[in-house]
């Protein structure tokens, strides 16, 4: 006979076999999930919030955490572009601000992270989607959007080491719904049918001719292969994962992909002792030759991109029936753009248990991203005449740090239970981009070189910012049946003037758990919970991207 016990750790809630002697500590322990500071008890849970289990999350292939969540949460907008490696946008619960940003805040262990996070989704073993003030007041001046709060995955306690290797393949068609173009020879008729239109159709114009769309469009495909480790004893836990992850758009021309590695340890130093060390990296490169859609569907099916012996056509030099006289497919001869980014996450937690109900957490995180990208027009495509070809550079790094000390109280006094926690919180940021460019390069060359006739002026982005706060945090239960609480942040940030850089952020709830009053006896309802919040949120200034600064 086994039982499943349920192990608490910061940012992760999991089930996990035991003995048979656990059987009876497993029915004394309420499930709890973790709202952004705080473990809390389904049952006296107040905030709007959604879990999305790893369960829900093994259904997509995808190299994207964001687009996981697509049709996951109530609530939850989530936007996609299609494009391999692009990250998609989340709103919950709608627009929340006119001209600023309207993004949903990352956490991801417990860490703020600057946008989507670059991480491998094999490696989450759960979601939390934080909807309303009482979840997201504590988050301060970031949090006014919503919080994706991510736990990525932990070892076992089993003694056994558990090895996985995963292959899987997706494919994805390019799809119009409804709308279709017409081909060459349905456009001629069409074309005839009008009146007073001169006849300036080509002869032997009616025909199928070339079809733009199918022959710039093909059927995407993902490659994902993940090998991962989990394992452990009593007094120690591993996770180790390694992906690689390989994708190609629908639109041909654009290659992406990603090398990624975790490793989640945690170590029982003593008893009232645990290290959590992690580290995170990933490496994504991407390649863009890409179809330009536009031309795809405004192209006349008349013209056709190559010429009798197979080589491609000057729309400029040539007969050319299409309005815009354009041929993406002449200057992919040569024109294109490539990526890289180096992602690295870096963590040291620890927690040290002071009495039975009294811990010290402390979370101590440093994020580093190197991007680089570089466009290459070659001075014989038709965009690189004017200029005599085009050699473009970007750079940008991106700093930043997070560090959270925590006291947490959980204790029960016969039917009440309070909790609470007091945390000291810092954090900051430097993001610094930098762009150059020259004209008139030699073929194929793709470094800046002395014989480029001119360059553009260099332009660039660069900001220091940080946050200091202290936040609070309590909860009274009685009998499992009422619960109030409340919580309250005090943040200063230099994104604002030096009179304005402090902000008091706060919320209070109470909830009434109805279905566990002797009166309440209908058969037909298990749960019901009447719950009701209030709480004060704000936007920090966002940046534009000349490094301005405008407030929300």
């Amino acid at each position: 006979m086994v039982g499943v016990i349920f192990f608490l750790m910061p940012g992760l809630i999991y089930s996990q076999n035991t003995k048979e002697k656990d059987t009876l500590k497993e029915q004394k322990i309420e499930d709890v999930v973790i709202v952004g500071y705080k473990t809390q008890k389904k049952s006296s849970l107040t905030a709007a919030v959604s879990v999305i289990s790893d369960k829900k999350l093994k259904d997509t292939n995808t190299s994207d955490v964001s687009s996981m969540l697509q049709g996951k949460a109530a609530g939850a907008q989530i936007m996609q572009s299609g494009a391999p490696g692009s990250t998609a946008t989340v709103k919950i619960r709608g627009t929340s601000t006119i001209n600023g940003t309207t993004d949903a805040l990352w956490v991801v262990d417990g860490v703020m992270m600057n946008g989507t996070p670059n991480l491998d989704p094999n490696q989450i073993e759960s979601i939390n989607i934080l909807k309303d003030a009482t979840s997201t007041a504590l988050y301060g001046s970031r949090g006014a959007n919503g919080i994706v709060q991510v736990f990525t995955k932990s070892g076992t306690s089993s003694g056994k080491g558990i090895l996985n290797v995963s292959m899987n393949t997706s494919f994805n068609t390019f799809t119009n719904g409804k709308f279709k173009l017409m081909d060459g020879e349905q456009f001629y008729d069409y074309f005839n049918s009008l009146q007073n239109v001169p006849a300036t159709a080509p002869r032997g114009a009616r025909a199928p001719g070339y079809n733009w769309l199918k022959n710039g469009t093909q059927t995407r495909v993902a490659k994902n292969y993940t090998v991962d480790f989990r394992g452990g004893s009593q007094n120690s836990k591993t996770y180790i994962s390694g992906n690689y992850y390989d994708e190609t758009g629908t639109i041909k021309g654009f290659d992406y992909n990603r090398l990624s590695f975790r490793i989640n340890h945690e170590q029982t130093v003593k008893q009232w002792l645990i290290l959590k060390p992690k580290v995170s990296l990933s490496y994504t490169t991407g390649k863009d030759v890409r179809a330009s859609l536009f031309e795809m569907y405004l192209n006349l099916p008349w013209d056709n991109p190559r010429d009798a012996n197979g080589s491609y056509v000057n729309p400029n030099t040539s007969v050319w029936y299409g309005r815009d006289h354009t041929n993406y497919l002449y200057d992919q001869q040569w024109n294109y753009g490539k990526n890289n980014q180096l992602d690295l996450v870096g963590n040291m937690d620890a927690e040290i248990k002071i009495t039975d109900y009294l811990k010290f957490i402390t979370t101590n995180n440093v994020t580093y991203r190197n991007f680089d990208s570089m466009y290459y027009i070659d001075p014989r495509s038709i965009s690189g005449e004017s200029n005599k070809g085009e050699l473009s550079e970007t750079y940008l790094k991106d700093i930043s740090k997070f560090f959270n000390q925590m006291l947490r109280f959980d204790k029960d006094f016969g039917v009440h239970n309070v909790n609470a926690l007091a945390a000291y919180e810092y954090s900051d940021r430097f993001y610094k981009t930098s762009t150059a460019g020259v004209f008139g390069v030699v073929p194929g060359t793709d470094i800046f070189d002395t014989g480029a006739s001119s360059g553009h002026k260099p332009s660039g982005t660069k900001f220091d910012r940080a946050y200091n706060a202290l936040l609070f945090n309590a909860e009274y239960v009685y009998d499992k049946k009422y619960f109030v609480q409340g919580s309250l942040r005090s943040e200063s940030s230099s994104a604002f003037g030096a009179n304005h850089r402090s902000g008091l952020f706060y919320s209070y709830s109470a909830g009434w758990n109805v279905h566990k009053e002797k009166f309440f006896q209908v058969k037909q309802i298990n749960e019901w919970k009447l719950r009701a919040s209030s709480g004060l949120v704000e936007n920090t200034p966002a940046t534009t991207t000349d490094g301005r600064i405008f407030m929300l």
